[in-house]
């Protein structure tokens, strides 16, 4: 998928995806240099960023917040729409199925295929069979059009060395496409804010199967409004201190205390999912936060809290994260994400059990003389617990607000807009959406 980034970004069942294109809203940029965490938390890691446009108010009062939460509407699992697979373009059904960008171009796009079109053969994307049909991509609907090129795979079939080896069009290795990127960065906001399709919906002779209805939405939401907490990390190589903290300014948040903030205010008050990026690194994997349970929560001393987060504590006679901290809290919290699927003909609403997957974080809360969270640091220096195994903290947290307008399918030049499909209307899609509530 692209690599286009605008502010900030993007999983496959236990491993995948890519980053994502967001139009964030609320204010500053992730300057590093200006706003990276040091002690306290800063600018781009306030928690009240979430509720900006929000009628609400964040609870820190941190007796006041309850240890276990779920949202009410849970987030669908779907495909992540793997780019060297040509994305929502896939015939996922088999070849005698149109994709659903090829049904939604018949449907609304007034596209008319020639006699022969089914007898094309697309590229295969196993590397069993090279052959294809170049006519293909020339006779097929603008949305598909659209989306292989700028989505898909078009780089293995269109005469270039993407990846710089010496080699045109090769099958193996996709021409530098990785098997991760695709469109989770759109997935994970419409799973969180559409309802999930539970019926198939046939227009003009076109039937638009469950998964046909998630690709067409999620090719919407392909650039998205969101509120961002935290900065996003680009290196591939984090470096950390030897307390096992991370150096890179950039890659030290998202807070532990604006986490653990949002994470009990979201899911344990309001009962509303997030998203988060999982890896504090360079890739980004967007997933739907689910729930949490607090598994322990105890008041810790000075000297504790420098113990757990300093190799050697004889060194350090005072809390050296946050000089405003008057009590200190150690947290392990076991946090419940959605994955993703492969495509199918039905919804999932009644398996969503097996799509939730674990992370288990261990971090100290920084609380003030009322007892309220205004900080908090992550623990790096043990990787397991009685609980089970620690995972390393998320990178930067996000709250969808629901898909960009369309652009203009012809800019200055007639050049296409490259941040979505400007061929697929979210407005139609929606339609879709409500029909596929009624079984009728």
């Amino acid at each position: 998928m692209t690599k286009s980034l605008c502010y900030i970004c993007a999983f496959l069942m236990l491993t995948a995806c890519s980053e994502l294109t967001l139009d964030s809203e609320g204010g500053e940029g992730q300057d590093s240099e200006s706003y990276g965490k040091a002690d306290q938390w800063d600018k781009l890691n306030d928690p009240d960023r979430f509720v900006r446009y929000l009628d609400e108010e964040l609870v820190y009062t941190l007796a006041d917040l309850p240890l276990e939460g779920r949202a009410k509407k849970r987030a669908w699992p779907a495909s992540y729409w793997p780019t060297y697979e040509d994305s929502t373009n896939a015939r996922w059904l088999g070849a005698e199925t149109l994709s659903p960008m090829e049904k939604y171009d018949l449907v609304f796009n007034g596209w008319v295929p020639p006699e022969d079109f089914m007898s094309l053969q697309p590229r295969q994307v196993d590397c069993a069979d090279t052959s294809f049909d170049p006519e293909y991509y020339q006779v097929i609907g603008p949305a598909a059009r659209w989306m292989s090129e700028h989505r898909g795979h078009w780089r293995t079939h269109d005469g270039l060395d993407n990846d710089n080896d010496g080699k045109i069009d090769e099958c193996s290795g996709h021409e530098g496409i990785g098997v991760w990127w695709g469109l989770c960065h759109a997935w994970t906001p419409a799973s969180l804010l559409e309802d999930e399709p539970l019926y198939p919906v046939t227009i003009k002779g076109v039937t638009f199967e469950i998964s046909d209805l998630k690709a067409l939405m999620i090719t919407a939401y392909d650039y998205s409004r969101a509120m961002v907490v935290g900065g996003r990390c680009k290196t591939d190589s984090v470096e950390r201190d030897e307390n096992g903290r991370i150096i890179n300014i950039e890659c030290r948040d998202t807070n532990a205390g604006t986490f653990h903030v949002i994470l009990t205010n979201f899911l344990g008050l309001l009962e509303l999912g997030f998203a988060e990026d999982r890896t504090y690194d360079a890739q980004v994997w967007n997933q739907p936060v689910d729930s949490y349970v607090i598994e322990s929560l105890r008041e810790v001393s000075e000297s504790e809290a420098i113990a757990l987060l300093v190799t050697d504590p004889s060194t350090v006679m005072s809390y050296p994260y946050n000089d405003q901290a008057k009590s200190f809290v150690e947290v392990i919290v076991d946090v419940k994400y959605v994955v993703e699927s492969r495509p199918m003909s039905e919804p999932i609403t009644d398996n969503h059990h097996r799509y939730l997957r674990d992370d288990l974080y261990h971090y100290i809360l920084e609380l003030d003389g009322d007892g309220q969270i205004i900080g908090g640091e992550w623990i790096n220096g043990s990787a397991e617990s009685s609980f089970g195994h620690f995972s390393q903290q998320p990178d930067f947290l996000w709250l969808p607000r629901g898909p960009l307008s369309n652009p203009i399918a012809n800019g200055p030049q007639g050049m296409v807009d490259p941040r979505k499909n400007p061929h697929v209307s979210y407005s139609e899609v929606k339609r879709l959406f409500l029909k596929s509530q009624d079984p009728n």
